[in-house]
């Protein structure tokens, strides 16, 4: 089975920062500070990889997408990328599936590819009983963040694009 690599990095308020991080399914928390209830959570790039031309979650991305979620429900408050701040038991996820930039053999390509990817995680998240907001496939047209400077290899770099990301969205007047 391979390894799950998640990019998650929460900022709050104060500009304190906590990396999540997995290597072949083992989650590590790095916190600098457990913020006080009133900062908000804001999640970025969050998600497991996939095989090449494989939509199916691994039992290590099961895991990394139910940590999650535990983590966003458990959080006082959630800000979205506009701003908008919900408790976290409030806040649905976006659902964004990728491919790396290598032609699909699978009917419908790397657009219908990305769209399963996010299905698989959308399925998941209903099952974990977490709200979502909005499923997406958008095949190769958004890469995974690169290093500065980006000395990864062809292999590491489709690796890293062949995800579905998660952000959350809070309700107006959440």
């Amino acid at each position: 089975m391979a390894g799950v690599h998640i990019e998650f990095e929460l900022e709050f308020n104060s500009g304190d920062t906590e990396a999540v991080a997995t290597q072949a399914g083992t989650a590590e928390r790095v916190a600098v500070d457990d913020p006080p209830p009133e900062k908000c959570l804001n999640p970025y790039h969050v998600g497991p990889n996939f095989e090449t031309n494989r939509f199916d979650l691994s039992t290590d991305g099961h895991l990394m997408v139910a940590q999650i979620v535990t983590m966003v429900d458990e959080a006082p408050c959630v800000r979205d990328e506009r701003g908008t701040t919900c408790a976290g038991t409030d806040a649905a996820f976006a659902v964004e599936g990728h491919t790396d930039e290598r032609d699909s053999y699978l009917p419908g390509g790397n657009e219908m590819l990305s769209q399963h990817r996010a299905e698989a995680v959308a399925v998941l998240l209903r099952s974990l009983g977490a709200a979502q907001h909005s499923i997406k496939g958008f095949a190769a047209l958004y890469p995974a963040p690169a290093p500065i400077p980006d000395h990864r290899t062809d292999a590491e770099r489709w690796h890293d694009d062949r995800r579905v990301t998660l952000r959350l969205w809070c309700p107006p007047g959440g």
